[in-house]
Parts: structure tokens; C-alpha cells; sequence
């Protein structure tokens, strides 16, 4: 009788004792969870292209690193549910109790009304020596972000706190607040690296069907144990393969079409109990090929905007990424000028959203800022200069933030500068929809030319091209990057004109750019006036430049479905493919896979050389390519895009590889290697309806 009286008490004691805490605990409206610290990565065989912009270092005198030395920054990641039925909006990002949000405050100089922010610019007033000293220790934190913010009901968003430095702790706290609520902590720790990781989140026009790609950054082997969207289980492949050089993608129908623009939260395990968790927003398979500025060959602005575009549509651009000056306001701030886009098939890089442009399909991005490292250089008196990166980033942040819930379908676009290359994309690679990137090779070699002639060795090739757009893609992934490439020629007053540049140069640069797995290529500018003077001019060298850009675009259009929807397989900044390798040894092959069924290697000749003259470079006669198919692609197909000729090819194989001979090689150009036998059919059709259009303006500029 006793044990039948004694349990009940017990437990009713238990319950009267516990319940001044179960309203707490049943009020707290988010869980934070997956917290992981993702440390900087320096990339040893891409330092030599990189290290360029270090010079403002090396020209306030300190001593140029060598890539040892460097110092490395991370950001802090971890995710937080709202568990509540009402959105919430975070106003405090805790770190080790010291809340960001009150130290991190974008009220100091401006640039084009976004404003700089950090504690290293507050007063004592609003930042205290032993606040300061204490976020010293913590790594110098620059900006933080939550995506999305609010938080929708059942939603998960994705919280990240950017450090400048190592904190001098190995546990780190993190809690998030609003109005009325706060999250428990979460310790995460800085030996927590990510492992494995989602190296790409692409989706079909439709977005019925994903396509997901996941990389070991150990290299390790791995297999998918199970992937979750938005905390629902998908439905995997009857038969899902193994990784290969620890890669994997995977095609997955989704239940239901995502909404354009909506935020997801991405769950995949693997077979060794490694998690990797992303926010992404969905979006269609777009690659852009755009075109940035004007031309004023018209009485009005709107025969003007009229003609640029019409310019743009027959080179076979897809994209007006606008500074189009007043013809700007036309094309996104009227009816007309809206419609005038759409009548040329060029969606439009916007910048405020308007009434035309808000929630349109036209929309292909809006620009958040340019070059926010460049203007980070300015910010203040801070010394030294590297202590100024990264003070626009919560600006950047803010106003990210505002435009998205102005317009939640448009993606946002943020362009890094040379400054402070490679930690700038590091520091900002993590804020945007897009990164985007302007490695301007032609203003380096003017640059070596003008004041560096002892790097000249640095810039006969392109190289840096390729160099800052894997530290890019190692900074935004899984979010797509977009490379912006120089099309001018550099006049300035009492100076000789420098070249603009060549059609060699950009081919190389273009499959360059095309190998990191970019989802966007764009040329700055067209605008023939200037210091910058733009390839839209009549002189025979711009002309000579368009008709390269539109051979460009239309090998690009023949595979445009399934370059959108590909990823890069090498490990970023790796010069070794792990699939395709090339003889001579000096022709670079980059695989991209475009699902598990089809293979895109890039080819670049690097044969080449450039200085103020032009460009030289001796083709290869006998090309031969040699692939290593993994388990998931059974390879029955091959054809190269080489110009219009869309040339299938002979598949020798031997042992586990393939060999391809290809024959002549001048620069640049791309082999598909697919199991669907249907895909050289369906490259040629796109391919006649671009052929007319190309050689219409091949013989025009002739």
C-alpha cells in the first residue's frame, strides 16, 4: 500500500514544482539548431592568379604574404525554427552575450545610401573598450544575417555571423531575440568544420525537379542516407549511387512546383552520419548571358533604349544588366520600356523594385551594390586598410532584406570588386542570392603596364579570371556565382589609349569562367564614351570583340538548359579535374555535371600569351581527352561544341576510361559526354535557330 500512495506523490510533488517552468518552455516560439563553424579556406594553387589584390597592403608597406601566413576568417552557422503560428522578426544576434545587433549598426559613411557599420567605427558611447576587446577576441565580427527574416510560421531560416579572425575560444554561444521571446543557446565549436557540403541546389524551368550536388571537402567517399526539404523526407532513386572523388549529384522529382523566389531548407545526411544544411531560394534554371550599359544612337530615349537592346538581342544576349543611364528609368520604371524587354527576350537587372518590374519574370536580379570591398577602403581612418573590410556587409545586409520582402519573388545580386582579393569574396560570399564578381583581366595587364611592370610574369594569361572565381565559388556555395568580364578599352587624359580587348582573351576567359560552374557571364560595358570605353563603339577592334561575344553566346545557347542547371565537380581551386585530363598536359579540362546523366568538360588552351599589342597563342593540332566515367553516368554519346559544328565523336574505351580524339584546338571550346542519345539532336535544333541570327551579324560587322 505504501508504493501505491508513494509514486503519485512523488509525481505530484514533481508537477507543482515544475510548473513555474512550463510556461517558458511552452513560449519560446524558435529552436536553434546545426550549428557549425565553416573556417576559410585558402587555395594554394589559385594564390599565384590572386594575390593581385593584396597590393593595397603591399603599397602601404607591409610585406607581401607568401599564403602561409594569411589570416583566415569564418563564418558562424546555424539555423533557427519557428515553431510559433506567427512570423518572426529577429532583433538580436547573440554572440557569447554580446548582442550584434547593438555593435554591428549601419549608421556611418555612406555609399549610394547604403551605409557602413561595425564597432570598430562606434564611439565609446556605443561601443565600450571591454566590448571591443572582447569582440577583438572573438574573431572581429563584421556583419551577421538572418535568411529569411521574419521567420514564416513552421519555417526554418538560416543564421550567419561572419568573423575577420580566429576567436581565441575553441566554444562558441549563439542565441537569437525579438520582441518578447528569446532562443536557448547553442554552443557551437570551432573544430566543427563542415565536411560535407552542398556544393550546388539547381532546379528545373518548372521547378518540379531538383538537382542537388554534394562534395566532401575531405575527398572521402560517401552515399546519401536521406535527403529533407523543409523538414520533409524526399523520395530518393530506386537505385542511388555511391560518390565518385567525393562528388555525387543527385535528380530528384519534387512533390509540388517551389515558388519562384521562396526560401527552402535543405537537410542531406550521408551513409557516415555527416549532415550539411543550407537555406537556398528556388528559382528556374536560368544562365545569364548579359550585357551591361548603352549606346545613345536614337533622338529619344526610348529610340535609344531601343536600339541597345536590339544590339543586345542580336549578339544573342539574354540579359540587360542595365547602368544604361537615363535609359535605365525607361526600361524598368515604364510601361513601354518594361515591354520593350520583353519584346527582345532580354530579362533585366533592376535595382529598386517599380510597379513594372516587382514580381516579374523579367526580372533576372536586383542589384544590391557594386564593389561594397572597394568602398570598404573608404570607410573610414581605420588602420590598418584590412581592418576596413568588410564594414559595408551589414548595409549590404539591410538592404538585401528590404527589397526581398518588397519583392519575395526577385533573387538579389551582390558585385565583389579586386579589392583585398581573395579574403573580399570570402567575406561577402555568403550574403547574396548571386555573387557576382568583376575580375577585369584587360585593367590588370593596362595596370602592370602602368606601375607594375615586374608582375608582368602575373598577366600574361588570364589566369586570374579562373583564380578569383573558385575563391567565389568556394565562398557563395551552394548559391550560384556570376562573372563579369572587361570588354573596354582604358582612355585616359594624356595618356595613350590602351588596347581593348582581344577575341582570344575572351574566349579563354569565357571558358574560364564557364568551368567554375558559373550561372551567369556578363561584359562590362558597352558604353562607347568614357575613360572606359565601352564595345559598343564603331572602331574595328570593338566590332572585332562583338563578333566574338556572339560566337560565344551562341555555343553557350546550344547547352543553355543544361548549363543551368550544372556544377563544377573539381574541389575549388584545384587545377587537376577529377574525371577529365587532357593531352598536351597544357589544355585544361573542367567537368561539369548537368545531373547524373550528362557531362560537360570545358576546354581552354593555355598556349597563350597577352601584352599591350594583343594576344599570340599556338593551337594544338592533336587534342586528345581522356574521361573516367563515374558509376552514375553510363556514357553512350559524345559530340563537342565547337563553333556551329555540333561534331559527335568517336568513344574509344579502355579499361575504366574513355578516350575522345578531338583534333585541332585553338582556345576554347566544350565536350558533352552523355547517356541520353537525344541530347546532340535536341543541341542541334537550338543551334538553328541561333545560326541565322550569328551569321546575320558576322556578315553586318564584316
Amino acid at each position: 500500500m505504501k508504493r501505491t500512495f508513494r509514486y503519485p506523490a512523488v509525481a505530484f510533488c514533481l508537477s507543482v514544482l515544475l510548473l513555474p517552468a512550463l510556461p517558458a518552455a511552452l513560449s519560446q516560439p524558435a529552436q536553434l539548431s546545426g550549428g557549425v563553424f565553416i573556417r576559410d579556406r585558402m587555395l594554394p594553387e589559385m594564390l599565384t592568379y590572386t594575390m593581385g589584390g593584396w597590393r593595397l597592403r603591399v603599397e602601404m608597406g607591409f610585406a607581401r604574404p607568401d599564403g602561409s601566413d594569411l589570416p583566415h576568417g569564418a563564418v558562424i552557422r546555424f539555423f533557427v525554427r519557428n515553431t510559433s503560428t506567427q512570423p518572426l522578426e529577429v532583433t538580436g544576434v547573440w554572440l557569447e552575450g554580446v548582442d550584434l545587433a547593438k555593435q554591428i549598426m549601419p549608421k556611418h559613411k555612406e555609399h549610394g545610401g547604403t551605409p557602413s557599420a561595425g564597432y570598430l567605427l562606434n564611439s565609446e558611447g556605443d561601443t565600450s573598450p571591454d566590448v571591443r576587446a572582447r569582440l577583438d577576441s572573438l574573431g572581429r565580427p563584421v556583419w551577421y544575417q538572418v535568411r529569411p527574416d521574419p521567420v514564416p510560421p513552421g519555417a526554418v531560416a538560416e543564421v550567419n555571423i561572419r568573423l575577420q579572425a580566429q576567436p581565441q575560444q575553441n566554444r562558441l554561444r549563439v542565441r537569437l531575440s525579438g520582441e518578447g521571446w528569446t532562443t536557448g543557446e547553442l554552443t557551437v565549436r570551432t573544430a566543427d568544420d563542415a565536411v560535407l557540403r552542398l556544393a550546388g541546389v539547381n532546379f528545373s524551368p518548372d521547378i518540379r525537379r531538383l538537382y542537388l550536388y554534394l562534395r566532401r571537402m575531405d575527398g572521402q567517399e560517401f552515399r546519401v542516407r536521406q535527403v529533407r526539404l523543409d523538414g520533409r523526407t524526399l523520395t530518393l532513386p530506386a537505385s542511388v549511387p555511391g560518390s565518385s572523388k567525393g562528388f555525387l549529384p543527385l535528380m530528384l522529382d519534387l512533390p509540388a512546383p517551389l515558388e519562384f523566389g521562396s526560401f527552402h531548407f535543405f537537410e542531406v545526411t550521408d551513409s557516415k552520419g555527416q549532415t550539411t544544411r543550407n537555406v537556398v531560394r528556388a528559382r528556374d534554371n536560368y544562365f545569364a548571358l548579359g550585357m551591361w550599359g548603352y549606346r545613345n544612337y536614337g533622338n529619344t530615349v526610348a529610340e535609344r533604349a531601343r536600339d541597345t537592346c536590339r544590339a543586345f538581342r542580336d549578339h544573342l544576349f539574354n540579359t540587360h544588366m542595365l547602368m544604361a543611364g537615363e535609359q535605365s528609368g525607361y526600361l524598368v520604371g515604364s510601361d513601354e520600356g518594361f515591354a520593350l524587354l520583353q519584346e527582345m527576350g532580354l530579362r533585366v537587372m533592376s535595382r529598386d523594385p517599380t510597379k513594372q518590374d516587382i514580381r516579374s519574370p523579367w526580372t533576372y536580379a536586383r542589384f544590391v551594390m557594386d564593389e561594397p570591398d572597394a568602398h570598404d577602403y573608404y570607410a573610414s581612418d581605420l588602420q590598418p586598410a584590412d581592418m576596413r573590410l568588410g564594414s559595408m556587409g551589414q548595409g549590404v545586409v539591410e538592404r538585401q532584406r528590404s527589397w526581398t520582402l518588397r519583392d519575395p519573388r526577385s533573387l538579389c545580386l551582390l558585385n565583389i570588386d579586386n579589392t583585398y582579393v581573395p579574403f573580399n569574396y570570402l567575406t561577402y560570399g555568403s550574403i547574396p542570392d548571386i555573387l557576382a564578381l568583376d575580375p577585369y583581366y584587360i585593367e590588370n595587364l593596362r595596370g602592370v603596364y602602368e606601375k607594375n611592370p615586374e608582375r608582368i610574369s602575373q598577366f600574361f594569361t588570364p589566369m586570374y579570371v579562373m583564380g578569383t572565381a573558385e575563391y567565389a565559388r568556394l565562398a557563395a556555395e551552394p548559391r550560384p556565382t556570376h562573372v563579369i568580364l572587361n570588354s573596354t578599352s582604358y582612355r585616359f587624359p594624356d595618356q595613350e589609349p590602351f588596347r581593348f580587348p582581344t577575341p582570344e582573351e575572351k574566349r579563354v576567359e569565357f571558358y574560364m569562367a564557364l568551368g567554375t560552374g558559373t550561372k551567369g557571364i556578363s561584359y562590362w560595358w558597352f558604353t562607347p564614351i568614357g575613360e572606359c570605353y565601352g564595345c559598343g563603339s564603331r572602331e574595328p577592334e570593338a566590332q572585332a570583340l562583338m563578333r566574338e561575344l556572339a560566337r560565344l553566346n551562341a555555343e553557350a545557347r546550344t547547352l543553355l538548359p543544361e548549363l543551368g542547371v550544372a556544377c563544377a565537380a573539381a574541389q575549388p581551386g584545384s587545377l587537376r579535374d577529377p574525371f577529365a585530363s587532357m593531352r598536351p598536359f597544357w589544355v585544361i579540362a573542367r567537368t561539369l555535371f548537368a545531373g547524373p546523366d550528362t557531362a560537360i568538360v570545358t576546354l581552354f588552351n593555355r598556349n597563350h600569351s597577352s601584352d599591350r599589342h594583343g594576344t599570340i597563342f599556338q593551337p594544338v593540332e592533336k587534342a586528345t581527352l581522356t574521361f573516367t566515367p563515374p558509376s552514375w553516368l553510363n556514357v553512350k554519346s559524345a559530340f563537342r561544341v565547337d563553333g556551329g559544328k555540333l561534331t559527335r565523336l568517336d568513344i574509344k574505351r579502355e579499361g575504366d576510361s574513355l578516350t575522345l580524339e578531338l583534333g585541332r584546338l585553338d582556345l576554347g571550346d566544350m565536350v558533352v559526354l552523355t547517356s541520353d542519345p537525344s541530347l546532340h539532336g535536341k543541341a542541334r535544333e537550338r543551334w538553328a535557330v541561333l545560326e541565322p541570327v550569328l551569321k546575320s551579324v558576322l556578315a553586318e560587322q564584316q
